[in-house]
């Protein structure tokens, strides 16, 4: 499959639902667990502990150096009261 045929039938359908209900595809996602969400994706429109899930399934792939970067910066984002990403 092309990568342009793969992004018209899994993304740009997936895109589409993100916009019009994310609190469905969430809902979806738990369904099928291959299926795995970014952090980022939970921490906007999850909750707490679907976004924990996401963060340490996301953090288990990371090399060592990899997961030092990811920590300093959910610190310096977290530390940032006037950055764009807020939870919920």
């Amino acid at each position: 499959m092309s990568i342009t045929e793969h992004i018209t039938q899994h993304n740009i359908p997936l895109i589409e639902q993100l916009l019009s209900d994310p609190q469905c595809v969430i809902e979806e996602n738990a369904k099928i667990p291959k299926r795995i969400l970014s952090p980022y994706f939970y921490y906007r429109y999850g909750t707490e502990g679907q976004f924990e899930q996401a963060r340490q399934r996301y953090v288990a792939n990371l090399s060592e150096a990899q997961k030092k970067q990811y920590d300093e910066a959910v610190i310096k984002f977290q530390a940032d009261g006037c950055g764009p990403i807020r939870l919920g």
